[in-house]
């Protein structure tokens, strides 16, 4: 990988299949409506960045590192986040679609999702504690060993998380989301 610097820059409305996106490090930089989907972004590093409006869906992070990066109405489809670096890794989602990405044994306590949809998402193995799944769609998600204490799930939608497959010690559930911690006991419970 080259060392290339980018700093303070903004990316808008670029397709990086045309011109391809030079590898290296961007900090501080805005993409903006770019098009990034399937790309191969191993060994890249994006530091204090926001994707806004991007298609990222099937890009290839192997070894990459996020710190301190925000995603807004993003497509994040089948990305494999378990590929990233994990030193200082932070990611926060608002209003994005991440569905059939993963996760798995990815250390991101503290790491808000809100309004986004996570279906068939797998957490499995996780460090969650104290996420934030602010009004997010889990229908399908996996959680399997995943740590969620003190994780938010209060008006997150269509979970089904096993407590005794997970260690969720205080973490905050509305009772609309009961069920969702109730399935395999094949319970039928009235409101």
């Amino acid at each position: 990988m080259q060392n290339s610097l980018f700093e303070d820059e903004t990316f808008n409305q670029k397709d990086f299949h045309a011109t391809p996106l030079e590898a290296g490090t961007y900090d501080n930089c805005r993409f903006e409506s770019c098009q990034l989907h399937e790309l191969d972004l191993s060994g890249y590093r994006f530091t204090e960045t926001v994707f806004i409006d991007c298609d990222l869906s099937n890009v290839i992070l192997t070894e990459a590192a996020l710190q301190t990066v925000q995603f807004i109405r993003c497509k994040l489809l089948g990305i494999h986040f378990s590929a990233l670096r994990t030193f200082r890794l932070e990611v926060e989602f608002e209003e994005c679609r991440l569905d059939f990405s993963t996760f798995t044994d990815l250390p991101i306590p503290k790491t808000r999702f809100s309004n986004c949809q996570l279906r068939e998402v797998d957490f499995a193995g996780a460090d969650l504690t104290k996420a934030d799944f602010e009004r997010s769609d889990l229908t399908g998600a996996v959680f399997e060993n995943t740590t969620l204490q003190e994780a938010d799930f209060r008006s997150a939608l269509g979970f089904q998380i096993d407590p005794e497959q997970n260690l969720i010690r205080n973490t905050k559930f509305s009772p609309a989301g009961l069920p969702g911690l109730l399935t395999k006991y094949d319970l039928d419970i009235y409101y």
